[in-house]
């Protein structure tokens, strides 16, 4: 419930972000308090999970500093076509 709340006070980069780091937090966690063995294959996926991260971090501001240059109104909701 917490979570839904954050929600609505975050700005959507943010909370977006969180989203992809709850599994990495998961496997840190199995990794530390269950002792789980760590394998090559889980470095792809921080990898994956943080490069998306950055990835729509950069175009939400690349689309505002577009809005900016152009003087039009911006938007976070619609910066990607996704």
């Amino acid at each position: 419930m917490s979570w839904f709340l954050c929600l609505k006070s975050f700005n959507v980069r943010i909370t977006s972000g969180f989203m992809g780091i709850m599994p990495l937090s998961g496997l840190l966690a199995s990794y530390f308090w269950l002792g789980n063995q760590f394998y090559w294959i889980h470095h792809v996926g921080f990898a994956l999970v943080l490069g998306g991260i950055v990835m729509v971090n950069w175009a939400h501001w690349i689309r505002k500093e577009e809005a900016k240059r152009t003087q039009q109104e911006y938007t976070q909701f619609h910066a990607c076509p996704c």
